[in-house]
């Protein structure tokens, strides 16, 4: 049954159960084996297990079913004001990031049922200007969750009020991180990726996130696997 869900764990107190009672709540002991996310289990395995078992006996884990991809879509629907426009007539850069990071952060909320932070913004792709007076659609979804962390996919469209025709005008990825109340990373749920576009979200997710920690030098370039397959891929794609 373990190996039909997409599953992550929590080390909990009972209180728990009143502020996520849509967890089930059991003991249980499990290896890596029965674990999708092996991240996580490592993760859990070196910072919670060891410092918990002995207190608590038998250990207590809480077993949440993943979400799909599309159960975190969130939709904001903004307009164009005078004040929120350049010299030039057009949105602002930085007030289009401003809604982008509230869309998805409530994106990162539906999928984690957790407070979450904003840590990056890996990439935002500005394709065209937004006049003023334009209808601003902002369309959230989490693409990929990690152990504490969730990668969200923000695609902005524009509608012209007095023709109706939309246009996609941006793209962004931000991350987050799931935190507790004292504000310390917590694991959190996978999603599920159903469609083709989603699963391709997917994987490119993890390229994403690799590239962004060997830039920060917290990865090596021989631990990057997925963003050096991809390389190479390319590479003997375009020989």
């Amino acid at each position: 049954m373990l190996k039909k869900l997409m599953i992550s764990f929590h080390i909990a107190l009972l209180f728990d159960l009143k502020i996520r009672p849509n967890l089930i709540f059991f003991p249980l002991k499990l290896s890596p084996e029965d674990c999708v996310n092996h991240q996580l289990w490592i993760f859990l395995k070196k910072k919670l297990f060891a410092p918990i078992e002995t207190a608590f006996h038998p250990l207590h884990i809480l077993i949440m079913k993943g979400k799909k991809v599309s159960e975190t879509y969130t939709l904001k629907t903004e307009l164009v004001m005078p004040d929120d426009s350049n010299n030039l007539g057009n949105l602002m850069g930085g007030k289009l990031l401003h809604w982008m990071d509230i869309v998805s952060a409530i994106s990162a909320q539906r999928a984690s049922n957790r407070t979450v932070v904003t840590v990056a913004v890996d990439f935002v792709e500005f394709k065209l200007p937004i006049p003023q007076g334009s209808i601003v659609i902002l369309e959230a979804r989490v693409s990929r969750t990690f152990t504490s962390s969730l990668e969200v996919r923000i695609d902005v469209s524009c509608e012209d009020l007095s023709t109706g025709k939309k246009t996609h005008s941006h793209v962004a990825y931000y991350t987050f991180v799931a935190v507790d109340q004292s504000g310390r990373p917590i694991p959190v749920t996978p999603v599920i990726p159903e469609t083709e576009e989603e699963k391709r979200w997917h994987e490119e997710a993890m390229r994403r996130r690799e590239l962004r920690l060997l830039l920060a030098g917290r990865l090596g370039l021989e631990q990057a696997k997925s963003l050096k397959d991809y390389i190479e891929s390319r590479s003997q794609a375009n020989s």
